[in-house]
C-alpha cells in the first residue's frame, strides 16, 4: 500500500466566504489559486470563493468573518486562522518561542518527513 499526499485543495474542497454554510454565492469571485491557510495543525492550500454579491464587504473582511486573519487588507492570499495565533500568542509569551520556530513547527505537522515544499509565510508576524 502506496501513501501520497493529498490536499483539501486536490480534494476539490472550495470555502464559500461572505455567505452562510450551505448558501452558495451567485455572483462568487475565486481567491488566489494559491490561497493559503496557516491552522493550528498543518498549512494547507484550499479553493477559496469571495462574495461578489451587490453591496459585499471587502474580502478582507469576509476572511475577518470566517476567524482568518490575512496577511494583507488588499487581495489576501495567505491567512491564520485566529485559533493558531492564540497558540502562538501563548506559546510566546510562556515560553519565549520564536516566530520562526513555531512557523517551523507548523511545516512539521504539515509534512514530518520533510519531503513536500512548503511555501515560506508572507505572514509578518512569523518572521523573526
Amino acid at each position: 500500500m502506496n501513501f501520497h499526499r493529498v490536499t483539501f485543495k486536490d480534494l476539490g474542497l472550495r470555502v464559500q466566504l461572505g455567505h452562510p454554510i450551505g448558501d452558495p454565492c451567485p455572483y462568487r469571485e475565486s481567491g488566489h489559486t494559491k490561497f493559503m491557510v496557516i491552522a493550528r495543525n498543518s498549512i494547507q492550500h484550499v479553493n477559496v470563493d469571495f462574495c461578489a454579491c451587490p453591496g459585499h464587504p471587502p474580502h478582507f473582511v469576509q476572511c475577518l468573518e470566517m476567524r482568518w486573519w490575512p496577511s494583507t487588507p488588499i487581495s489576501p492570499q495567505t491567512v491564520a486562522t485566529m485559533d493558531v495565533l492564540r497558540s502562538f500568542h501563548v506559546m510566546n509569551l510562556q515560553a519565549r518561542l520564536a516566530p520562526t520556530d513555531f512557523y517551523r513547527s507548523l511545516e512539521r505537522l504539515t509534512d514530518g518527513h520533510g519531503l513536500a515544499t512548503i511555501p515560506v509565510s508572507e505572514f509578518p508576524m512569523f518572521h523573526a
